[in-house]
């Protein structure tokens, strides 16, 4: 897909869901009754409305990211994240439609710290956090750029906390387990043997449980 014509699907789907939200509105103060509770009436319906339009937003996320995920892979054993910038404005699209679009705060942080901007990087990644609080990807991701990137292990410390802790949300047992890999690091460089070898223990689960759940199978290598 050329540039210009993710572009126009970009701002297609934007327009559609400004007339979902502005006719939703409309509905909702037209079906409005003259009684006290015709206000509560308006917002179910806006709701109802505004529900529509999060899903056409997380559709349009989706569209583009299939139609971007092939070409990234084309680059990563070849070019490498620090030559692939020019799809950094379709990632800026996705999560601005699909603020829980995990994977692409995830991707987007590494390829602006590979190409020489790195503090837009982990700011980036810190926006990820903040929209997916419980996202224990997100919050691995960016306590390993703190390790790695700012060398700055006590900031790192409080988001591998949040990794494991119970409400933490894991898509698969294998994207846990790397991301308890990080936190076990992250707990050693803070000196927290015991919290360490607590994160190695649930590695060590995973690992040891046949049904195990791994991330899906790229068909696009």
């Amino acid at each position: 897909m050329t540039e210009q014509l993710t572009t126009r699907i970009t701002a297609a789907i934007v327009a559609l869901a400004l007339v979902v939200v502005l006719g939703g509105q409309a509905l909702a103060d037209r079906a409005a009754p003259d009684v006290p509770n015709g206000a509560l009436t308006g917002r179910a319906l806006g709701r109802a409305g505004f529900a529509y339009l999060t899903g056409l937003r997380q559709f349009g996320a989706a569209l583009l990211w299939n139609r971007l995920e092939p070409q990234m892979h084309e680059y990563y054993g070849g070019v490498g994240l620090g030559r692939m910038t020019f799809m950094l404005p379709n990632i800026k699209a996705i999560v601005t439609l699909d603020p829980q679009f995990v994977e692409g705060y995830y991707v987007a942080p590494e390829i602006l710290i590979e190409s020489g901007h790195a503090q837009a990087g982990l700011d980036l990644a810190k926006e990820g956090v903040a929209n997916n609080p419980k996202s224990g990807e997100l919050l691995t991701s960016y306590a390993e750029l703190l390790l790695t990137r700012s060398k700055d292990a006590t900031v790192a410390l409080p988001y591998a906390e949040r990794a494991v802790a119970t409400d933490a949300v894991w898509r698969t047992d294998e994207e846990k387990w790397d991301g308890y890999a990080i936190a076990r690091d992250v707990f050693k460089k803070n000196g927290l043997q015991q919290k360490a070898a607590e994160a190695q223990a649930v590695m060590d689960a995973i690992s040891a449980n046949p049904n195990a759940t791994k991330n899906p199978v790229d068909t696009n290598e």
